[in-house]
C-alpha cells in the first residue's frame, strides 16, 4: 500500500479570505488533485476549517462534527445588516449598567435547545435562491426558526461594553444570531467584531495546519476513519478486500449490524460499509486500491 495520499486537514483559516479561497490557494501550492472543505467560515472569521484531501472529500457525510467551539467577540449597543463587523450599522442603543454576573445569567438562559431564525446574510436556501442574494438585493424574507443546542458557556472578558466568550454549539447554530440574542437578554443590541473557530470534530487547535506554511506537516494528516462517526472498525483480510474492492458482500466473524463501519486494509484506511448479521457490504470507497 501506498503512502497515505487521502486525509483531512484542519486548516487554521486567516481573517479577510473566503473559505473558497483558502481552498484554491492550497490546491494549487501543494498541487492536490481533489480539494473539499466542511462547514464554512465567513471571510471576517478565522479558526479551523476542516479540509479533506483527494478521497477523503468522499467521507465528508460520514463524520462526527456535532459540536464546536468558536471564541466570539461581541459588541454591545450597535446592531448591523448583517450581525457582523462587515455590515452596515443600523441601530444604536445605550447599554445597561451590566456585570458579569448579569452576562453568566444571561448565557445560562441561553444554554440547552433553542430557537434560532436563520439570518438574511446566510447560505440558507428558500425557494432555490440564497438568503445572502435576497439580502443583497434589498430583500427580507420570512424563515423558519431551527432548534440548535448551546453546550456550553465560558465567559473571558467584559468591560461593559465588549463581550469575549467560548461557545460550545451544535451543528446548524449561528454564531451571529447568538450574539444578537445574548444581547436581548442583557437588554439591548449587539454584532460580532470577531470570530473564531477553536474546535470541531474533538479535535482542537493543536492539530491546526498553519495556512501560510509551503510544506505540509505529516504529524497534522488525519485519516478519514479517526472522524467518521462509525460504530466499529474492520481490519480486513486479503479475501474480504477483494469483495469489498470490487463491489461484492463478504462474510465476518462478527455477530452485530452496524450502519457506518470504517474498513482497513494492510493499516490503510479505504472506505465505508454496512454490516448486517456478519454480512458486510461496501457503502464508500477509495479508489486506487
Amino acid at each position: 500500500m501506498s503512502e497515505v495520499a487521502n486525509f483531512f486537514l484542519l486548516v487554521d483559516k486567516p481573517v479577510g479570505i473566503t473559505s473558497q479561497r483558502c481552498l484554491t490557494t492550497l490546491k494549487r501550492r501543494f498541487g492536490f488533485k481533489k480539494i473539499g472543505h466542511h462547514g464554512t467560515l465567513d471571510p471576517f472569521a478565522s479558526g479551523l476549517l476542516l479540509v479533506g484531501v483527494n478521497e477523503a472529500t468522499k467521507f465528508f457525510q460520514f463524520i462526527n462534527d456535532e459540536a464546536k467551539t468558536y471564541r466570539a467577540t461581541i459588541k454591545l449597543g450597535a446592531r448591523t445588516d448583517t450581525l457582523d463587523v462587515t455590515g452596515t450599522v443600523l441601530e444604536e442603543l445605550g447599554v445597561p449598567c451590566l456585570s458579569a454576573a448579569h452576562v453568566l445569567a444571561a448565557m445560562a438562559a441561553l444554554t440547552g435547545e433553542i430557537q434560532q431564525i436563520p439570518p438574511m446574510y446566510s447560505a440558507v436556501k428558500i425557494a432555490g435562491k440564497k438568503l445572502y442574494e435576497l439580502a443583497r438585493a434589498g430583500e427580507t424574507v420570512e424563515r423558519q426558526a431551527r432548534t440548535v443546542n448551546i453546550l456550553h458557556w465560558q465567559l473571558i472578558s467584559f468591560d461593559q461594553t465588549i463581550i469575549v466568550a467560548d461557545v460550545t454549539v451544535s451543528r446548524g447554530t449561528y454564531i451571529r444570531v447568538l450574539a444578537e440574542q445574548l444581547a436581548e437578554k442583557l437588554g439591548t443590541i449587539a454584532h460580532l467584531t470577531a470570530l473564531r473557530r477553536l474546535s470541531l470534530c474533538g479535535l482542537d487547535e493543536s492539530f491546526a495546519q498553519s495556512f501560510e506554511a509551503q510544506v505540509i506537516d505529516d504529524s497534522k494528516k488525519i485519516i478519514p476513519a479517526r472522524l467518521i462517526a462509525a460504530q466499529t472498525h474492520l481490519d480486513l483480510n486479503e479475501h474480504q478486500f477483494e469483495d469489498i474492492r470490487h463491489g461484492r458482500t463478504t462474510l465476518t466473524e462478527l455477530e452485530v449490524d452496524a450502519d457506518c463501519v470504517t474498513l482497513a486494509y494492510q493499516g490503510q484506511f479505504f472506505g465505508v460499509g454496512i454490516l448486517k448479521k456478519r454480512h458486510l457490504s461496501p457503502v464508500r470507497l477509495c479508489h486506487g486500491y
